[in-house]
């Protein structure tokens, strides 16, 4: 072999050397490129859902806020109705006072017939000797 055929294959061994090593450099910054890729689209598609869950957590929220609000109001409502109420009575039954019995007494003139006084319970005797003439 001459030296010229030595030099050549040197430089044949050399340039696939490089043509090897440029591939496995081209293979490894391909390989980083798409795990870098499928890392964004991972981290875009965790900020969307996270982003739809934020907003429906917020929807909720605000409805949650918005029926314990109408609660509360009818909630105030009422206990002022109630409270007027009580104010109404109480005004009534101290300006117009109804007699309350203290205890419950059975009716003197039901059934029962008194001549001297020409009542007998049911109506009055004209005459006062039993018939109604």
């Amino acid at each position: 072999m001459s030296q010229h055929n030595a030099d050549e294959q040197l430089c044949c061994c050399q340039t696939q050397n490089l043509i090897n090593s440029k591939f496995a450099d081209l293979n490894y910054n391909l390989a980083s490129q798409e795990c870098e890729t499928r890392r964004a689209v991972q981290d875009a598609e965790r900020d969307l859902i996270e982003n739809n869950n934020n907003n429906t957590r917020q929807i909720l929220d605000f409805l949650v806020q918005d029926r314990l609000s109408a609660l509360q109001n009818e909630n105030a409502a009422l206990k002022t109705q109630l409270s007027q109420d009580a104010q109404n009575e109480y005004l009534l039954s101290q300006l117009r006072p109804v007699a309350n019995p203290a205890y419950v007494v059975a009716n003197p003139y039901t059934g029962q017939v008194y001549p001297n006084y020409g009542f007998n319970g049911y109506g009055y005797n004209y005459c006062n000797c039993g018939c109604n003439a």
